[in-house]
C-alpha cells in the first residue's frame, strides 16, 4: 500500500459546475452514478461512498476516478 494525504486546492476562477466531466467513462465502463452515491462498474453497484466522501466535481479517465469533495480533499482511485 502507499500513503496517502489530503491537501486542500482552492481556486476562485473554476467553480465544480464547470469542471464536472460526465459520469461514465465509455473506454472502462467505469463511473460515478447519477446520485452521486456510487462508482458505478458496467452500469452496476461497486463502491458505496459516504456523505462526507460524495463528488463536489469529478472526473473518469480509464479506469481511474477522481473525486473533488466539499472538504477540499481530492480522491484518486484506480481499478
Amino acid at each position: 500500500l502507499t500513503e496517502a494525504s489530503a491537501i486542500s486546492i482552492k481556486s476562485p476562477v473554476l467553480s465544480p459546475e464547470n469542471i464536472t466531466i460526465p459520469f461514465t467513462s465509455c473506454l472502462s465502463s467505469i463511473g460515478i452514478s447519477k446520485d452521486k452515491c456510487w462508482i458505478m462498474w458496467q452500469k452496476k453497484r461497486l463502491l458505496w461512498l459516504p456523505v462526507l466522501f460524495r463528488p463536489r466535481c469529478s472526473a473518469v479517465s480509464g479506469s481511474s476516478v477522481m473525486i473533488g469533495c466539499n472538504s477540499g480533499r481530492v480522491i484518486i482511485m484506480r481499478f
